[in-house]
């Protein structure tokens, strides 16, 4: 039986397709479980990004065992994916109570998560002296398996610390230094799996920068020695210092390495098939048409991602073509080296008809790529000396100047230029910093920035005014970079400095502070600008732009949570009264307005609403809840100033007026905007035409009704069906046109068919409102090859709007529709009590439902009966209107019944009958049948919306006669039985109640 089983299970698998075992690989590798820790520890959480993002953060979540949160921190992982986070101390009454931890890491989309437990131990504190000790032995033991090297020099070393002179970290030191002579792979062996990572993590990433040459020697052993220092206090017992020294360690990997955090987002295969039909379709470029063959192969084949680093490096090789086929054309001497090695290559790449061949030039041409931007550089130094308007600075470069000119001019090829690069930078630096200096002063003083480095600009940009020697101005250049470097050490990771500013948001919030919510949307809008500028490739004059406004929104924090937790019992005292007299203010009107239309129709149950409002007000006050007592009272208001001016202009109406009414007319100018789209837009006899009228026609309905609850998703629904199927398409034209409210901004990108790709043409766009008023119009043209692109700002209101794009006499028409806010849980219920409630929104369906529903099965009998339908339904409706739930619910049982009576079609051929009792269908009825032969006949079973709700197959007998019992609940509504025979249709109705 065991082999057969085992059979069975090896045919299974194989059998099973080839995806269901598939996983998408872990971009976040860390320890499942972290394992146990007593009270009072420190937690260090390690691991790895396996495929790294462009400006990707990982942020670490830790909840205690009740679910809260008890730790969050950010980083940046190291360019080898590694990362290591801040130790977490596991006191206090969030992070040291005992139970399971749960961990979660996000990284860009992706996330990842572990636990640990806190047992009810509690680590053991240790004096002074007793440390030593315990350092000493761990220091020995180290010594002792040390066996690689000679060892009597560290042991002296040891010796000669000795306590209460001697300190842990001076013997540390001995401890990393020796580390740094002996370390092998086995210096790790015993080690906590987590610390082993993070070393070998670090180490990695060091010798990776050692070869690359982007740190000598002293910095990358500096750096080795914190990650040593890491693993001797690990030993000790000290993991609050263990962290910490491997925290610093990383934080200075990360600082040294250009490449940390910059790794490349994957490309999409839209954008490389884009890539593939750009580079298809150049023209004057120095593609030969046997490649251009070969990459238009590859787009037919879908092979496109095979093939992403060449068609990148193409790319660039086309781009850099560009730029030196520009400065060829330049006559001064240096650009001639440039111009004949560009001379020779040219040629070559014209005639490739491969790839492979292609790419191969990729590091010529770089290097005389380099070599022009170089002498771009040294144009713009030129510029800067030459000009006469820079005055002492550009002399003291002068003689610097005069010397790298003197080097230039026996120049024989790009390499000699290149060999000038790092000189030419660094003057190219110099003549910028006096505007950087200007920038960031100017910026520090609108803000009101000022710390020690800050305060120290003005001076730096008034010893550049000063300097008398080159010298001197680099060494203001080193200092200005070191103070812009500490101020982006000194700051706080974007999204920390988010999460702080949501919290004091908050507060203001709640305490009605306008003021201190206006500085604090400022802010945001700060931070969002710091993160649009750091996620590009930014100059260096942005990079100090941004780090000022950094510091300033840092300064903010300290600012407003002051100005917060000053809020005084006086001036919370101060408010409230203000809200609070506000809101009696709105009392004392409404009890006025009683006096003198008391018998106004509907003016009682609106003085009502009020004090139920007013009262409301109160409880918000009391329980300290300001700023929404405050957007209460003074919605309330606005409401009042509205109803009342309504009544004063028909203060004898004797139909219901008031707060419906206001909502009546809010409503019917959304209606008015779609029958003024429908106008403009709709050919009468289409299907999109009758579909839309029906909406246009339940949205009508609703608001006659003062259903708006019904109107409202009427309404949505309308502008949702224009967005999607009005739109005017021209077959030489594709376009869309989006509304961003993340950047308030509408985007409008598009193609339009063009034959000859070398001009360019002028495209108009007119965005209309819904009634044809003209609200902006857009003068731009495409690209060579059609396309365009154009951000520009547009309506925010919410409603539907018209963009008109005409090309070559062509137009092509989009609507766009930007949505009403989906209504608060809260404004919900507002909504249903302005439409009468719930059971009457049920009667104003009920009776748009039974309507559309006679119509559409009553067929001729509705016609011969509809003199006794319209009053019927007019009554119920004049009903619902009055808010007469009694009445109406009474109209809509009599439309019920004449529904019954007066709608079923008979026929002398046929007839059918259904009867319903709680949970029995019957259907029966006779055919008038030439041939006595039994046939199958189908019966359909229609609610009062339309729904097919059920197909119902019986047999007749030889005669014709059929009957049968449907056991099925139905809702309750009236319902309709079809019958379809050859020719012939009958019907009839019936309730559930």
């Amino acid at each position: 039986m065991k082999a057969q089983a085992t059979l069975v299970g090896i045919a299974v698998l194989l059998l099973m397709p080839v995806y269901a075992g598939a996983q998408s690989p872990e971009r976040i590798v860390v320890s499942r479980d972290l394992g146990d820790y007593e009270r009072g520890d420190y937690l260090g959480i390690h691991g790895q990004i396996t495929a790294q993002t462009s400006g990707s953060f990982i942020v670490i979540q830790v909840t205690n065992p009740r679910g809260e949160l008890c730790n969050i921190q950010q980083m940046t992982p190291l360019s080898s994916g590694s990362f290591v986070g801040k130790g977490i101390a596991l006191l206090g009454p969030l992070c040291g109570i005992n139970g399971d931890y749960g961990v979660r890491i996000f990284y860009d989309e992706y996330r990842a998560s572990s636990s640990f437990a806190v047992l009810p131990s509690t680590v053991a504190t240790q004096d002074d002296e007793q440390r030593f000790e315990n350092a000493t032995s761990v220091l020995d033991k180290r010594i002792e398996q040390t066996l690689s090297i000679e060892t009597s020099a560290y042991e002296s070393r040891a010796r000669s610390i000795t306590y209460p002179s001697g300190t842990v970290v001076d013997l540390s030191v001995v401890y990393a230094d020796l580390l740094d002579a002996s370390f092998s792979d086995r210096t790790l062996d015993g080690l906590d799996v987590n610390l082993r990572r993070a070393t070998t993590g670090a180490l990695d990433a060091i010798d990776s920068l050692e070869d690359a040459m982007t740190i000598g020697d002293t910095t990358a052993t500096s750096i080795r020695k914190l990650v040593y220092s890491a693993i001797y206090y690990y030993e000790l017992g000290d993991k609050r210092m263990s962290a910490e020294q491997m925290n610093a360690a990383y934080g200075a990997i990360n600082t040294a390495d250009p490449a940390s955090g910059e790794a490349e987002q994957p490309v999409t295969f839209a954008s490389l098939r884009n890539t593939l039909l750009s580079l298809i379709q150049k023209s004057n470029e120095v593609l030969s048409s046997e490649l251009r063959n070969e990459l238009a192969f590859i787009l037919a084949r879908g092979t496109a991602p095979v093939y992403a680093d060449e068609l990148r490096a193409i790319l660039d090789i086309l781009t850099q073509a560009r730029y030196l086929e520009i400065t060829s054309n330049k006559t001064d001497p240096l650009y001639t080296f440039v111009a004949r090695e560009w001379g020779l290559i040219s040629p070559s790449l014209k005639s490739t008809s491969s790839i492979e061949s292609f790419v191969g030039f990729e590091d010529r041409v770089q290097g005389v790529y380099d070599a022009a931007f170089v002498l771009r550089d040294l144009d713009k130094v030129s510029r800067f000396i030459e000009s006469g308007e820079n005055g002492g600075l550009a002399e003291l470069l002068r003689p610097e100047w005069n010397s790298l000119q003197s080097t230039l001019r026996s120049a024989n090829d790009v390499d000699d230029i290149l060999a000038q690069q790092d000189a030419i930078e660094e003057m190219r630096q110099v003549t910028e910093i006096s505007s950087r200096l200007e920038q960031v002063i100017t910026i520090t003083r609108a803000n009101r920035i000022s710390n020690d480095l800050t305060s120290a600009w003005p001076g730096l940009l008034m010893r550049v005014s000063d300097a008398s020697s080159l010298s001197e101005i680099r060494e203001i250049v080193d200092e200005f970079d070191r103070s812009i470097s500490a101020m982006r050490d000194a700051r706080n990771p974007i999204e920390e400095l988010k999460l702080e500013y949501r919290e004091l948001l908050a507060k203001a919030e709640q305490r009605s502070d306008r003021t201190a919510i206006a500085n604090i949307e400022n802010a945001q809008r700060v931070l969002e600008l710091a993160e649009r500028i750091s996620s590009g490739a930014p100059t260096q004059t942005k990079l100090d732009r941004i780090e000022v406004l950094l510091v300033w929104v840092v300064q903010q924090v300290d600012v407003l949570t002051e100005r917060l937790a000053s809020f005084t019992p006086e001036e919370n005292k101060r408010r409230s009264a203000n809200i609070l007299e506000r809101a009696q203010t709105l009392e004392n009107l409404a009890e006025l307005g009683l006096r003198t239309k008391r018998f106004v129709p509907g003016y009682t149950d609106y003085v009502d609403e009020v004090l139920k409002t007013v009262e409301r007000v109160r409880a918000l006050v009391i329980g300290g809840e300001l700023r929404s007592a405050d957007d209460l009272v003074r919605r309330a208001t606005t409401d009042w100033r509205e109803i009342d001016e309504a009544y004063r202009e028909e203060p004898a109406s004797s139909d219901f007026y008031g707060k419906v009414d206001i909502q009546q007319r809010e409503y019917q100018k959304h209606a008015d905007d779609l029958h003024d789209t429908a106008k403009r837009l709709l050919v009468a006899g289409t299907t999109e035409s009758r579909e839309f009228t029906r909406l246009i026609s339940m949205v009508d309905e609703f608001i006659e009704h003062g259903n708006f609850v019904e109107a409202h998703d009427a309404i949505t629904a309308a502008y949702e069906y224009a967005r999607d199927n009005l739109s005017i398409e021209h077959r030489s034209i594709i376009y869309e046109i989006d509304h961003r409210p993340d950047i308030r901004a509408w985007i409008l990108e598009g193609y339009v068919d063009k034959q000859s790709f070398d001009n360019r043409e002028d495209i108009t766009v007119f965005v209309r409102t819904a009634d044809g008023e003209i609200y902006d119009q857009l003068d731009f043209t495409d690209t060579k090859h059609g396309r365009f692109h154009v951000q520009f700002d547009a309506p925010e209101d919410p409603g539907v709007y018209v963009a008109e794009l005409t090309w070559r006499n062509k137009t092509s028409v989009n609507i766009v529709y930007i949505p009403y806010p989906e209504p608060s849980n809260e404004d919900r219920q507002v909504l249903i009590s302005d439409s009468g409630g719930v059971e009457l929104i049920a009667i104003s369906q009920d009776l748009y439902d039974l309507q559309e529903f006679m119509q559409g099965f009553g067929g001729s009998q509705y016609q011969a009966h509809v003199g006794k339908i319209t009053p019927l339904i007019a009554e119920a409706e004049d009903a619902v209107r009055d808010r007469d739930k009694s009445l109406a619910r009474a109209k809509v049982v009599e439309i019920r019944e004449l529904i019954e009576r007066y709608l079923p079609l008979r026929s002398p051929e046929g007839v059918i009958r259904a009867t319903y009792a709680t949970g029995n269908l019957n259907i029966a009825g006779a055919l008038y049948k030439m041939i006595e032969f039994p046939e199958d006949i189908y019966v359909d079973i229609f609610d009062q919306t339309g729904q097919l709700e059920a197909t119902v197959r019986l047999t007749d007998d030889p005669d014709g006669m059929f009957s049968r019992d449907v056991l099925r609940s139905f809702e309750p509504g009236t319902y309709v039985a079809t019958l379809s025979y050859h020719d012939l249709r009958v019907s009839d109705f019936f309730t559930v109640r």
